[in-house]
């Protein structure tokens, strides 16, 4: 007998021994066989309309069973792949969706004249689900899915066990809803999808309906991304759930680092008093179940645990909020030169973050027998050290240069011996960012070092007038003169010198080689802007402020 296209072509596939196992089926063929994307849809395309042109009650056995295959390369389509199949994506993923509708109403259709009860099955409706979870269709298609899945428990609790939901399909349509970009209810909705599995499982009313760690995955990020004010109680209490269920025998829903982290993260995004001290306090019990045995020694705290916690104290501004947030990045300092483990590997984002938490200190009481800038230094010293080490992540930049001699600045109310002192390491961070292979000073660090000239170096004192004279000469020379550095220079100079190093170039109308470096982002300057030739080859990075 002459085998149709379709079952010639599906049956080549599947002797390359591609399961048919959801989701895992011919759709692999397609996006892994090099053809473009354009000859996979008319592939996809003649095959559909294969089967819909086909009678209603003469669609032959090997169409049948592949069916579900033909219906899963659409879910799984290549041209609508897990980046773009979001809200707003366009319509690729609908017109996957709607193919998908068509072929399972196709199989109703064949399943209602020929009285057999296998035809439209539960791998079929879970392409279907996956379809729309991967639409881009927002709310329409969460809906469109919550409401397939109710149709395939009700008909599997009136007697169709060929329909039987299984952990799959709900996977689907919580993956639906967190993608739905509901932002006023998404979250609920997928939280009450998953505990109506969990009620469904532990009444006997479907044994398949199995949550495992991907369904809480996926409902707590939901929750994390909806800006709800009850997120870090609802993911808390996911978590709980999933190690009640885990312990009563649920071995699929074994919580794990990620899940964790959402609950940090969680804390970190609600900005609620006390935040910070709660993450911290799951951050330590994530190290001490890393302590215990198997299987929770695998629940220990990675870069983005370490990461959300500090960034969570500097964020805070409570007391002593930088010096928590600096303990954590030394405990993940610590664990990654006890274990050298890549993953546990300081990056620069940390290290800035840290420093500026204490650049921002208000008080100036010193904290460990260090005042806020000694610590800010301190800091940029551990991390110049660990990059030396071969920690590559950790590269120094300007932002931490910046940032320690920010926090110089911040002890101009105090005695005059305490200013000189912090002036001698503000002026030494400068000049090591001005010769470091590292990075370069930008227009931000030039203002920064301008405002300690002008509010820790006493008014009229030659110190004073040369250093401010050499920042801004320097500033001049590398482009970096932007609003900052002028309104900075003004105030820590004498009127004699600003109008001597100015000239005739009027603050709106500043020469281009000066302004070069400075970003769009300085609209005042920019606005007034003129450009007068090309900047210069290159910058003289090794230029220091004395000759």
């Amino acid at each position: 007998m002459k085998r149709t296209l379709l079952s010639i072509s599906v049956l080549a596939i599947s002797t390359t021994g591609i399961s048919r196992r959801y989701p895992s089926s011919v759709a692999s063929a397609y996006v892994t066989s090099g053809l473009p994307p354009t000859k996979h849809r008319q592939w996809l395309e003649q095959m559909t309309t294969e089967m819909m042109s086909t009678k209603v009650g003469q669609l032959t056995p090997e169409m049948i069973e592949a069916a579900p295959d033909l219906m899963s390369a659409w879910a799984q389509n290549p041209y609508a792949n897990e980046y773009t199949a979001s809200v707003g994506s366009g319509g690729q993923g609908r017109d996957c969706a709607l193919a998908v509708e068509k072929l399972m109403k196709r199989l109703v259709a064949e399943q209602t004249a020929t009285g057999s009860s296998d035809v439209a099955t539960t791998y079929a409706y879970n392409a279907l689900l996956h379809g729309w979870a991967r639409s881009g269709e927002g709310g329409y298609a969460a809906q469109r899915a919550e409401q397939i899945l109710i149709e395939m428990q009700d008909r599997f609790e009136a007697g169709n066990t060929c329909v039987q939901p299984n952990t799959a399909s709900f996977r689907s349509v919580l993956l639906a809803w967190q993608r739905s970009g509901e932002t006023n209810d998404a979250a609920q909705r997928a939280q009450r999808m998953l505990n109506w599995m969990i009620s469904l499982n532990q009444a006997g009313a479907n044994d398949e309906a199995q949550p495992n760690t991907e369904c809480f995955d996926i409902a707590m990020h939901a929750w994390t991304i909806s800006g709800h004010p009850d997120t870090p109680r609802m993911v808390e209490e996911l978590l709980v759930t999933m190690d009640r269920l885990y312990r009563d025998g649920n071995v699929s829903a074994k919580p794990n680092t990620r899940c964790y982290n959402y609950v940090l993260s969680a804390w970190s995004q609600s900005g609620q008093p006390g935040a910070a001290k709660r993450a911290q306090e799951v951050l330590d019990h994530m190290s001490k179940l890393s302590q215990l045995e198997y299987p929770y020694n695998q629940i220990k705290p990675d870069f983005n645990s370490y990461n959300t916690v500090s960034r969570t104290w500097a964020n805070s501004h409570e007391k002593c909020s930088a010096r928590k947030a600096e303990s954590v990045l030394k405990r993940m300092e610590t664990s990654y030169k006890e274990t050298g483990d890549p993953s546990l590997q300081p990056d620069s984002v940390m290290f800035n973050v840290c420093i500026d938490a204490w650049s921002q200190t208000k008080s100036m009481a010193k904290t460990n027998g260090r005042l806020p800038y000694e610590a800010a230094r301190n800091i940029l010293d551990r991390q110049i050290s660990l990059y030396e080490d071969g920690a590559q992540n950790c590269r120094p930049d300007v932002y931490g240069y910046t940032s320690v001699v920010k926090a110089c600045e911040n002890l101009a109310s105090r005695s005059k011996r305490q200013r000189e002192k912090a002036f001698g390491v503000a002026e030494a961070t400068f000049l090591e960012l001005c010769g470091s292979d590292y990075a370069s000073a930008n227009h931000v660090a030039y203002g920064t070092m301008l405002k300690c000239v002008a509010h820790l170096l006493p008014q009229g004192s030659p110190r004073r007038e040369q250093i401010a004279r050499q920042v801004f000469e320097k500033a001049c020379r590398d482009g970096c003169v932007g609003s900052m550095v002028l309104s900075r220079f003004k105030e820590a100079a004498t009127p004699a010198l600003y109008k001597e190093l100015m000239g005739n170039v009027k603050k709106n109308d500043l020469p281009y080689d000066w302004t070069f470096r400075v970003p769009r982002s300085d609209k005042k300057l920019h606005r007034q802007r003129k450009k007068k030739g090309p900047p210069p080859s290159r910058i003289n990075k090794k230029t220091g402020l004395r000759p």
